[in-house]
């Protein structure tokens, strides 16, 4: 093959269970995919479980992917992670649901971070409890709804807002500790 392969490209070779697209396309989002399990798994042994898992169903189900307008293949395979993600959280009870909203309080907001180490920031998220760790992704990071959180979750909306508010709220005193 000559040149750099387009996405369509690729994806067709998947198609044909051609082994070189495969590879392709696992290399173009491996670091990607993977920064994104570990933000949902911390243990990075896990998250590469997730990352594989999800791979695995991407090959299985890309002969039903269709490119649209809006809806890239980034985003469809950046959707079997979060899914996978949340699967195994739910298989090894990594999640709480039972949140009592009686225990949440407001807490100002998180101070300015600018000056950080991104990588500080990083691991005081993955050092939050499952729970927490995954309402902040879902909803500061990838943009869901306390609606969607819920549905995805199985939760109630209160109890997504108050997982949000107390791990904000973690957040915070991790971060006033690093500073």
């Amino acid at each position: 093959m000559i040149g750099p392969l387009s996405e369509i490209e690729i994806v067709a070779l998947c198609r044909k269970q051609d082994r070189v697209g495969e590879r392709l396309l696992f290399k173009k989002y491996y670091t990607s995919m993977l920064g994104l399990c570990r933000r949902y798994v911390s243990d990075e042994y896990a998250a590469k479980e997730v990352l594989s898992d999800g791979f695995v169903k991407v090959f299985h189900h890309l002969d039903t992917f269709e490119f649209r307008e809006g809806k890239g293949l980034k985003s469809w395979i950046k959707n079997i992670m979060i899914n996978e993600a949340l699967m195994y959280l739910r298989k090894h009870r990594k999640f709480q649901k039972n949140v009592s909203l009686d225990e949440v309080y407001d807490a100002p907001g998180v101070q300015q971070v600018e000056s950080m180490d991104a990588e500080l920031i990083h691991k005081a998220i993955r050092d939050l409890p499952p729970g927490y760790r995954t309402v902040l992704n879902m909803s500061l990071i990838e943009g869901f709804s306390h609606k969607e959180i819920s549905e995805k979750l199985n939760i109630a909306e209160a109890a997504s807002r108050s997982q949000l508010a107390r791990a904000r709220k973690k957040l915070q005193e991790s971060l006033k500790g690093m500073l």
